[in-house]
């Protein structure tokens, strides 16, 4: 609001003949204010003289004000009319005023920039006004006194920086688009009708939009590197209001206005310098008129936004039904980080080899659908099956590649890998998609940082079913046995997930095909779903009823198919689980009458198994499923009645048996825990599987046959042959002769020698005599009709132990064939007369160094988990409990577990836990416990860090844990870069394991192996910069800011 400030002529005590009044702004935002536009001046004159004044003429003497100017403005109010005369200085032709007469105008005037000075303290201006007219004393003069002149402070309290709002910095990274908020604030008592925000050019970044509301402005003008952009009313209306009455058409004071810049980065530089905007208000006229401006920067640094890759496999690259056809795997990267990223590198591994790559094709895209980009593979880092006969021979298994396009926040590359079966071992199993990006890294576009994100395993759907079969050496005609099948292991994730059934595939068929080749039926009747001739058999001794029984007899046109389905997942109220150490069993019978006409008839037949799976079964015309087990062949000898045309002369075989001798604690609920109160139970150990090292019992029985040429046997040799591979150790054997005439021989001592590969046992009358067997008479030879019983007691020595294969179940056949003669050995063939050789089998379990591994990346400082591993020297595989309701103790103890750091790191702990074997598809592991530099069981010569395994077993009472079948530990592996800073690459390492070994079974005390090539991916140390940020100025110094 406006106060009056009056100024009085008194004529009658001073001889003055005017009376003047002047009213000028004296208060609030009325006030005279630099660029704030025009205010009103009020003169009133009144003539106090006796007499008419006439030629009256008022002018504003401004020249005490400098800036303070006329606008042209005239305004009369009262008393006649006023005429402008010159408008600089400002006068103005009044009306003749006779005595008493008064006349009232108004006079424009506003503050321009020169007015900057009268607004400063202690300015104090004021100007006068001089009226001259004719008549009296023809001049007065007043003076306005002292008026106040304010002017706006315009400023930039506060910048938002783009990451961090706490921070007035601009955080970089290359092609990076991003906004800083900068808020504007009027600081002076002058408001403002419009002013001018400004930005400097940038080597590095480029200012592609400037906003106010969200609404763009266009640039009114630039001078050099600087543009302008004006902020009129409408920008002005949404500034918050100060404490003044609010007048949304003026930038007032205290008022506040928020712009945001928005910056793209253009380049990259590590030291770049500041952003510098300012604002700046004129009213000179000109499009960039400055009265007064200020400047304020802010920082920009690169390195400090990062990208951040979040992967996934897009789309289900699996085919309709899942047949042997290449396929495309696809992978998506979302950059949910700040910055874009760019050097992509991953690599790519065929998942438990399951498929290999056609490196030829692999592609990559922006966006779902962006244009596919080919990217080229270095030959360098294919690795492919190299082994000949392997399903991975001459197929690639692994490959790098790098991504090196920019991959903007928000966007999302997608990668597509060609996929094929493997050549020759698919047949074995279904296993669709089976990609792992193990190693995946990235840098920031400016290639400052590199970084790393968790490995990607594809959904892997899979379904494998392998097994082994044991099977009867021989069957007689009609006579029925079993062929056993143990389920090694049970994946198949069409229909079971984790311990649950999943309906997913409602028309999804489990199909066991069996082929029988002549001489051998199937003993069931087709339709039967209730067959008790074939059983799947879980653990706990449940069963799965089969939704379909066919079964074809082919008769002597051979041979005859079995085919056995199950539908879908097992039922959900059933409490069978399919899972390793499942069984099926197979009942079959011999038919002689199949193999030919008498005297033709027997030989060896076999059994083929086939185990199938099918999505769907219309998926195929012969509705058959793919593979998921290698087919099992076991052989079987069809015994049939001998021709009475050609009656036996020599020694017959009549009987061959083995059967392993030492058993081991009882378990009787198959728990894998012996536990008081349980015992053996002969009906369901498994005493014909071994080891290496079990004894072994082989019984022969055996007639002699005499013609009239040969009236008497007086020498006769039992040979037992034993497969080339294994080292065949006699530990003694007792021989029974009983006669024709109801007379017992005992003899305690034979002879046992070596021939080929076969054991040959000499049971001549003359050498038993010799090696002090009294028990035979000394004119003894073997008439028509004596029997002899041979009981060979053996150990099996497995030498390729160390080379745990992976396979670890073998069918130990031994062939007898014995003989009578009438000379010592050598016997020629021809003079070996024997009428028959019987075979048997025992099923042969390797030990196997049970390793499950994975490898550690990081960077830095990190505290990386440079290994993971799962180890167990122990029966057969983890998973698989081949000795069945019998604890069998371990074989082999931990004792010294060695790593080797790679040169530039340190060790800083293990991890480490023990379990005994469970049989579950993974071991039953607690927590691990933590060992570090200062554990007495850690011992560290340079960059060999050894764990003594076995005292800490013995120190904490672990060697009291059940551990059936042998050992696990579980130990992950921390590790540190060193202050060297080890440079990025790929590091190798070997572990050691020491054991202490049973020498019965490993052939010596101790062992000693080695997983020479583990893997740790170091992605380089840190890289400290020290960037300045902008400076801040305070009232008493300067504070210089520094960002690591």
């Amino acid at each position: 609001m406006a106060f009056p400030f009056f100024l009085f002529s008194w004529g009658a005590l001073c001889g003055q003949e005017l009376s003047i009044t002047l009213t000028l702004p004296q208060a609030g935002e009325q006030r005279f204010s630099v660029c704030g536009g025009e205010r009103l001046v009020t003169l009133d004159v009144e003539n106090i003289s006796g007499q008419t004044l006439s030629d009256v003429v008022a002018t504003l003497d401004l020249s005490t004000v400098p800036g303070l100017v006329y606008t042209g403005t005239l305004n009369g109010v009262s008393g006649g009319n006023v005429t402008e005369l010159n408008p600089a200085p400002p006068s103005f032709q009044l009306p003749n005023l006779a005595p008493g007469a008064r006349v009232v105008f108004e006079v424009g005037l506003e503050a321009l920039c020169e007015a900057i000075p009268l607004s400063l303290s202690g300015a104090n201006p004021n100007f006068d006004v001089v009226l001259q007219f004719s008549g009296g004393d023809g001049q007065e003069r007043a003076n306005t006194g002292n008026f106040e002149v304010v002017k706006p402070a315009l400023s930039i309290p506060a910048i938002q920086g783009n990451e961090n709002p706490a921070l007035p910095l601009f955080d970089a990274a290359l092609g990076l688009v991003d906004t800083l908020t900068v808020i504007v604030a009027n600081a002076g008592d002058g408001p403002l009708d419009s002013f001018l925000y400004f930005t400097v050019a940038h080597p590095e970044l480029t200012l592609v939009d400037l906003l106010v509301g969200g609404q763009s402005l266009s640039p009114v003008g630039s001078s050099g590197d600087t543009t302008f952009f004006r902020l009129d009313s409408a920008q002005i209306a949404l500034a918050q209001p100060g404490p003044n009455p609010n007048d949304s058409s003026r930038f007032q004071f205290n008022e506040t206005l928020t712009v945001q810049e928005v910056w793209r980065v253009d380049a990259c530089n590590i030291l770049a310098g500041d952003l510098v905007r300012g604002v700046r208000f004129g009213c000179d006229g000109s499009p960039l008129g400055k009265c007064e401006q200020s400047l304020t920067p802010s920082g920009v640094r690169f390195g400090f936004v990062q990208p951040q890759l979040v992967g996934d496999f897009y789309e289900d690259p699996r085919i309709p039904c899942y047949a042997d056809a290449p396929w495309t795997a696809s992978v998506f990267f979302l950059n949910q980080g700040s910055a874009a990223s760019r050097d992509l590198h991953l690599t790519v591994e065929s998942y438990e080899n399951s498929s290999a790559f056609d490196t030829a094709r692999v592609f990559y895209r922006i966006g779902a659908a962006g244009a596919l980009q080919k990217l080229t593979i270095d030959p360098l880092t294919v690795v492919s099956g190299t082994t000949p006969g392997t399903c991975t021979f001459g197929q690639v298994l692994e490959f790098q590649v790098d991504v090196p396009a920019l991959h903007f926040p928000g966007d999302t590359l997608f990668l597509l890998f060609d996929l094929l079966p493997m050549q020759e071992c698919n047949s074995c199993f279904m296993s669709y998609q089976g990609v792992n990006l193990s190693s995946i890294t990235y840098k920031d576009a400016c290639q400052i940082s590199t970084y790393s994100t968790t490995g990607l395993l594809a959904e892997n759907r899979e379904a494998s079913m392998p097994n082994f079969a044991v099977a009867p050496i021989g069957v007689f005609d009609g006579q029925t046995k079993k062929v056993t099948y143990t389920l090694e292991d049970f994946v198949n994730s069409w229909i079971w997930t984790g311990a649950q059934p999943d309906s997913s595939y409602p028309r999804s068929v489990t199909q066991f095909l069996f082929i029988f080749e002549k001489g051998l039926d199937w003993p069931g009747t087709p339709g039967d779903v209730n067959t008790p001739n074939f059983m799947w058999v879980d653990r706990q001794g449940h069963t799965w009823k089969p939704c379909s029984v066919q079964y074809t007899d082919n008769a002597a046109n051979g041979p005859d198919t079995l085919l056995i389905e199950y539908c879908g997942p097992p039922p959900g109220d059933t409490l069978f689980s399919p899972a390793g150490n499942n069984y099926f069993f197979l009942d079959f019978i011999g038919d002689c009458a199949e193999t030919g006409p008498l005297c033709a008839q027997g030989g060896p037949a076999h059994i083929t198994e086939e185990i199938r799976f099918i999505t769907d079964t219309t998926c195929t015309q012969s509705r058959l499923g793919e593979l998921v087990a290698c087919p099992e062949t076991v052989e079987i000898v069809l015994n049939c009645t001998p021709c009475v045309q050609n009656p036996c002369l020599g020694l017959r075989s009549d009987f061959f048996d083995l059967q392993r001798l030492n058993l081991e604690a009882g378990d009787t609920d198959n728990d894998g825990v012996p536990e008081a109160g349980e015992s053996l139970d002969s009906a369901l150990v498994f005493s014909r599987r071994i080891i290496s090292g079990d004894t072994i019992r082989a019984t022969y029985k055996g007639t002699f046959f005499t013609d009239a040429t040969h009236p008497q046997w007086e020498k006769a040799f039992v040979v037992v042959s034993i497969p080339q591979e294994y080292q065949f150790l006699p530990l003694g054997a007792t021989l029974t002769i009983t006669d024709a005439d109801g007379g017992t021989y005992l003899c305690p001592v034979l002879q046992q020698y070596p021939q080929d590969t076969n054991l040959v046992i000499n049971i001549s009358p003359d050498n038993l005599r010799d090696l002090g067997n009294s028990a035979v008479p000394p004119t003894f030879s073997y008439q028509d009709g004596d029997q002899v019983t041979v009981e060979l007691d053996f150990t099996i020595l497995d030498p390729d132990y160390a080379t745990f294969p992976e396979d670890v179940v073998f069918q130990l056949i031994l062939t007898e064939y014995s003989f009578a003669a009438h000379q010592d050995w050598p016997v020629p063939d021809n003079q070996q007369f024997a009428c028959a050789e019987l075979r048997e089998q025992l099923t042969f379990i390797r030990m196997y160094e049970n390793i499950i591994a994975a490898g550690g990346m990081g960077g830095g400082c990190d505290l990386i988990l440079a290994d993971f591993l799962y180890n167990g020297l122990m029966i057969g595989f983890r998973n698989v409990d081949y000795f069945p309701y019998e604890y069998r103790s371990p074989k082999a103890t931990f004792d010294l577990v060695t790593y080797v750091i790679p040169p530039g790191f340190v060790f800083d702990h293990f991890g480490v836990e023990f379990a005994g074997k469970v049989h579950a598809p993974d071991p039953q592991l607690g927590s691990p416990k933590f060992l570090g530099l200062t554990s007495p069981y850690i011992a560290i010569s340079g960059d060999t860090v050894t764990f003594n395994a076995r005292q800490y077993v013995l120190d904490n009472g672990l060697d009291t844990l059940p551990k059936d079948e042998g050992w696990l530990i579980y130990f992950p592996v921390y590790i540190r870069g060193a202050c060297s800073s080890p440079p990025a690459a790929s590091y190798t390492f070997p572990v050691y394991f020491d054991f202490l070994t049973n020498p019965a079974v490993f052939g010596g005390a101790t062992l000693q192996t080695v997983q020479p090539n583990r893997r740790l991916d170091y992605f380089g140390g840190a890289a400290l910069a020290l960037q300045t940020l902008s400076n801040a100025e305070e009232l008493n110094g300067e504070t210089a800011c520094f960002q690591v």
